[in-house]
């Protein structure tokens, strides 16, 4: 997962979404640019070769970048900006440089106004600290909640389509439930084979809260694993497939990072397979408890 941008510099995705009575995806796929702007080239290559493909498989493709590739992308493939089939879903975070009241208020009011958009679908806080706040300190605690709050209002006020968290460990969700007038819907955490956050997991379902996972690959170590491999070949399928697919498996919706069409188009193909018990079991044997990204089990 990439740190947080701002949001002139929004990166640019693709999810897929399964049947699912209701928000949020079971599946989504990133395509990033490095640029503050999405290039012509890439638009071009989401247009002609990713859309078609993805919307003839699954009919529910979603696709997430700022107005200037909206213009380029949208008219040639006959979307809209609203929901339904086939929309532009725009996600954006509030990084812990903008935890509390008035710094979240105006980071989310800037974020339509750089959109140009009267809201935003999903928004979600990145991280349960403040920036330049010390891990044990309880004022984490305190504009968090603040944060928290600025997001409910704005849900009420319908320019938030959804809200959610991101890097929430259980005491934070825990601590979030017994203050919030409407729940977090997203969670967005670290997941894979090695780490399969299940307690986690299993809160987030008692709470209703879907849980979207990163580093599903393990950044990238988890490809050459010898069981990961013997997986693949076994399954005829690529060892990334196979780690996202197991993701999918334990209720996650998965979110890789690809610039590649050829890996977007391989990603796109998840949804029409499963990893037989057996091999799934294979997988959960790997569990040690590694983690790759950030760990805020220690913020207050």
């Amino acid at each position: 997962m990439t740190p947080v941008l701002p949001p002139f510099s929004l990166p640019m995705f693709i999810c897929v979404f399964s049947t699912m009575p209701s928000f949020p995806p079971s599946f989504f796929t990133y395509v990033y640019t490095t640029v503050p702007s999405v290039s012509p080239s890439i638009c071009t290559c989401v247009s002609s070769t990713i859309l078609p493909c993805w919307f003839r498989h699954h009919k529910t493709l979603k696709l997430r970048c700022p107005p200037p590739a909206r213009s380029l992308i949208a008219p040639s493939q006959n979307l809209t900006c609203h929901h339904g089939p086939g929309v532009l879903l725009i996600w954006c975070k509030i990084s812990p440089y903008q935890q509390g009241a008035e710094r979240a208020r105006a980071a989310a009011l800037e974020i339509l106004q750089r959109l140009d958009s009267s809201y935003v679908d999903l928004l979600l806080i990145h991280w349960p600290g403040a920036s330049k706040t010390k891990t044990t300190d309880p004022a984490n605690a305190k504009l968090r909640l603040e944060s928290w709050r600025v997001l409910e209002e704005l849900y009420e006020q319908g320019k938030l389509k959804a809200i959610g968290v991101s890097n929430y460990e259980e005491s934070h969700l825990k601590e979030l439930a017994s203050h919030a007038k409407i729940m977090p819907m997203v969670n967005q955490v670290e997941v894979h084979p090695q780490r399969p956050n299940t307690c986690l997991r299993q809160l987030c379902q008692d709470l209703g809260i879907a849980v979207v996972a990163y580093a599903s690959l393990g950044c990238g170590h988890l490809l050459q694993n010898p069981i990961v491999l013997d997986v693949a070949q076994q399954t005829g399928k690529s060892p990334a497939q196979v780690l996202l697919r197991w993701g999918l498996q334990k209720g996650c919706a998965v979110i890789p990072k690809a610039a590649n069409p050829g890996h977007l188009i391989a990603a796109g193909e998840l949804l029409n397979w499963e990893l037989p018990g057996d091999l799934e079991a294979r997988l959960d044997g790997l569990e040690n408890g590694t983690k790759y990204c950030w760990d805020p089990s220690g913020i207050a």
